[in-house]
């Protein structure tokens, strides 16, 4: 026996407008977000290889510039992939800044003792 589209016989339900709610609208409805025309600014690279050595970080041994793999996806990847290199060098810098700041504080603490 072979289904015949014209044996189906649908009758959906037609459901009432939702209850309009005073000082908030219809519930449910999709927000009405006027959006604004965008256009792209002048100046965008349209190299990605530009744009890559344009992200860089200086530091006291030379520029980090991000590494460039087959896997960048993003522009995100490119700057977590600085970040990833500066990553040591903050970490090291925030443990300096730790003994400057035990050697300010001991010579406070000697000021303090002979004043």
């Amino acid at each position: 026996m072979v289904c015949d589209p014209n044996d189906l016989n649908l009758n959906p339900i037609v459901l009432p407008p939702p209850p309009f709610i005073i000082p908030f609208g219809f519930p449910f409805a999709p927000p009405a977000i006027p959006f604004p025309d965008i256009s792209l600014p002048e100046g965008i690279p349209e190299d990605l290889i530009k744009l890559i050595r344009d992200f860089l970080a200086f530091i006291p041994g030379g520029p980090l510039r991000a590494n460039i793999t087959e896997f960048f996806k993003t522009v995100l990847d490119v700057i977590s992939s600085l970040l990833n290199q500066l990553g040591p060098y903050l970490a090291l810098y925030r443990f300096f800044i730790a003994l400057l700041n035990m050697i300010g504080c001991s010579s406070q603490v000697i000021q303090a003792l002979f004043a």
